[in-house]
């Protein structure tokens, strides 16, 4: 009987797909790699739920929170 054939493709097999999954693993991170647009200007627009384009900037310092909720949990 040829058993012992079976551990040893069985070993090949999964050294096979680890290699695999770490091609994939390691094409999709290097896609993900964005360039940076040369024509930022540090702010960000994006459309509100009402449709007005607002515009911030990229990198938000501060935060103001308002409304009712916003000041109960300022007060606790």
């Amino acid at each position: 009987m040829n058993t012992k054939k079976q551990p040893n493709t069985s070993k090949r097999l999964i050294a096979f797909f680890s290699m695999f999954i770490t091609m994939v693993l390691l094409v999709s991170v290097i896609g993900c790699g964005g360039q940076k647009d040369p024509n930022d200007q540090g702010t960000i627009q994006f459309t509100d739920s009402v449709g007005r384009v607002v515009e911030i900037p990229s990198k938000i310092e501060r935060v103001a929170p308002s409304g009712t909720l916003a000041q109960i949990i300022l007060y606790t």
